[in-house]
């Protein structure tokens, strides 16, 4: 885990430079204690908007009052792995009910979330169809961004039975671009 003031070094560096944009990943970045007030120090800092990626398990009504003053420069994103079977498959069971439940509380409160989905073999087929039945329960959900899964190591699984061939990745940009959302 990086230490708040060595993240702060970092932001201030960015802001010397110009950077105005700053990208939080993790793991969870909300399970950092420092999280909030390090975007209150980037934002004081010069930077102008924020990007950062979540499973969307701790989006509740804590979350949406402490990310409030950040609303308007902030974007989310909540990675799905595909549907709630194959969502819970790799993340455990509940989690894709969790991931709903933050969702629905991030967009009632107007906060801007993106949905980012990791494509497998496992989910490829129902990709369309899922993103679509997203898309209807929350319209106002900014975008979708498919990600390809990559031959890496996740939670000791080997994945390489779950990696797309070329066919099937082509497949993938079909199906974006059929789903005219």
């Amino acid at each position: 885990e990086l230490h708040g003031k060595t993240v702060c070094d970092i932001i201030s560096e960015g802001a010397s430079l110009g950077f105005r944009h700053l990208h939080l990943s993790g793991g969870e970045p909300l399970l950092w204690k420092p999280f909030y007030d390090t975007l209150a120090f980037a934002r004081d800092g010069g930077y102008e908007s924020f990007f950062i990626n979540s499973n969307g398990d701790l989006w509740d009504s804590s979350f949406v009052q402490k990310i409030t003053p950040f609303r308007d420069s902030t974007v989310f994103s909540l990675t799905l792995l595909g549907n709630e079977n194959n969502h819970d498959a790799w993340r455990g069971k509940g989690s894709f009910a969790r991931a709903m439940k933050g969702l629905e509380q991030a967009c009632s409160s107007g906060i801007k979330v993106r949905v980012f989905t990791v494509v497998s073999r496992e989910n490829i087929s129902s990709l369309a169809e899922d993103t679509a039945r997203i898309h209807s329960r929350f319209p106002s959900v900014t975008g979708f961004t498919f990600i390809q899964l990559l031959n890496a190591a996740y939670g000791g699984k080997d994945l390489s039975q779950s990696l797309l061939s070329p066919d099937e990745f082509i497949s993938l940009v079909k199906s974006a671009a059929l789903l005219n959302l």
